[in-house]
């Protein structure tokens, strides 16, 4: 894993386009300024603690996207949309501990974004599982805020959309 931090530093440091947001989740995972401008990776203390053998902890694996200090303006679409992550460790099953993951999304829109987004959460629960040991578990969406944004917005152009993907994929 510190290797893939550090492999991300070098690709944000020639994509970030300001200071302010860049635009990739993964930063404000791995690159949270305190209060002293001191850089938390919030990531990897995640994982750190979930690997912890002393840590009895089951649900307080929790991991902030949304920042007051950076994301209040008067845009109307703009910043964040994945606002928080949450983990949490699954003893339902004896002797086998899955990792569960819910998200929360201000706004979500569902034809353009949804599936890059459950990708890449699919992927970020599947690296946090090698990191740690743990199974994948269930993945929960919550969309505070929803969006079918085909240009037309009507179902038939939905419908549509959806039988081209499954010719696709059959």
């Amino acid at each position: 894993a510190p290797a893939f931090y550090d492999e991300f530093e070098k690709v944000l440091r020639k994509v970030r386009k300001n200071e302010r947001w860049s635009g990739y989740y993964f930063e404000r995972m791995t690159r949270w300024p305190d209060e002293n401008s001191v850089f938390l990776n919030q990531l990897e203390s995640l994982v750190d603690r979930l690997k912890n053998p002393n840590n009895k902890a089951l649900n307080k694996y929790e991991i902030s996207l949304y920042d007051p200090s950076r994301d209040i303006d008067n845009s109307r679409y703009g910043g964040q949309c994945l606002s928080h992550l949450s983990f949490k460790i699954d003893t339902s099953d004896i002797g086998n501990r899955k990792l569960r993951l819910s998200a929360t999304y201000r706004n979500h829109y569902y034809i353009e974004k949804l599936l890059g987004n459950l990708m890449g959460l699919g992927r970020l629960i599947g690296f946090v599982c090698e990191e740690t040991g743990l199974q994948p578990g269930p993945l929960t969406i919550y969309s505070t805020h929803a969006v079918i944004d085909k240009p037309s917005g009507t179902l038939k152009d939905v419908a549509e959309l959806l039988e081209a993907v499954g010719e696709r994929i059959r």
